[in-house]
Order: C-alpha cells, then sequence, then structure tokens
C-alpha cells in the first residue's frame, strides 16, 4: 500500500492550540492572562503550507488575543478562538472546505 497516494488528497488542516500547537503548559500572568508557548517551527512549517495552496484552521476554546495576531500574521483567515462546542465547529468547518 502506497500511503503517498492516500496523503495526495489532503487539502486541509484544522488545529487546536492547547497539546497540539503548544507544549500543553499554561503560563497565568499576574493580571490573570494566559500565556502560551507556540513554536515557531510549527509558524514555519504553516506559512509554507499556505504558501503551497492547503488550507489551515485553528479551533481553540482558548481566547488568547497574541496566538491570535500570530496567526494572523502567519497568513491564516479562520481563527476561531472561545470556541465552546469544537465539534459543531468542526462539522460546519467540514462542510465549507473546498
Amino acid at each position: 500500500m502506497n500511503y503517498l497516494n492516500k496523503f495526495r488528497n489532503i487539502s486541509t488542516f484544522i488545529f487546536d492550540i492547547d497539546g497540539v500547537l503548544t507544549d500543553g503548559k499554561v503560563l497565568l500572568h499576574p493580571d490573570g492572562s494566559l500565556l502560551r508557548n507556540l513554536s515557531i517551527r510549527d509558524g514555519y512549517s504553516m506559512r509554507i503550507a499556505i504558501n503551497k495552496g492547503y488550507q489551515i484552521f485553528i479551533l481553540s476554546g482558548g481566547d488568547t488575543p497574541g496566538a491570535f495576531e500570530r496567526f494572523q500574521s502567519l497568513g491564516l483567515h479562520e481563527i476561531l478562538l472561545n470556541c465552546k462546542n469544537k465539534k459543531k465547529a468542526l462539522d460546519e468547518l467540514k462542510t465549507g472546505i473546498n
């Protein structure tokens, strides 16, 4: 079985933030905001994927304005933060994916 042929039809990636694009740690800032550690390598890889025509979506229950700005700067347009029902949001995203 040639797995590369199975992967040729992939056009979209959907990621959560915590534990997927982070190391799973959340730091609590003295003002009460949460700080997440995002990998520069993940960002670089997402930018390459976007330049190659892949769609990338972020779907997270967290609400981190800094992460939103980071993902926008990478060229992502579908960034769903503070999502209370990820399954419903995922189903809606899947119906709209080309």
